[in-house]
């Protein structure tokens, strides 16, 4: 939630180059535990994942995630 949203917010509509490690680094998670939000998001249509990309769809439901 908030690595992603602080991440979307630096990077505006372009895709978002980090790899899950760091993501869930930034979050202070593990990657596995990154990797299962993320799909989750993909699922519900807030983000979109390329090969090594993360493109964020839905900022409004990204920050909600966030707050949580």
């Amino acid at each position: 939630g908030r690595g992603l949203d602080a991440l979307a917010a630096a990077c505006g509509d372009q895709p978002i180059r980090v790899s899950q490690e760091v993501l869930a680094q930034s979050a202070g998670t593990v990657r596995q535990t990154a990797n299962r939000v993320l799909q989750q998001g993909v699922r519900d249509g807030i983000v979109d994942l390329g090969r090594g990309t993360i493109r964020v769809v839905d900022r409004v439901a990204v920050r909600r995630l966030a707050g949580r």
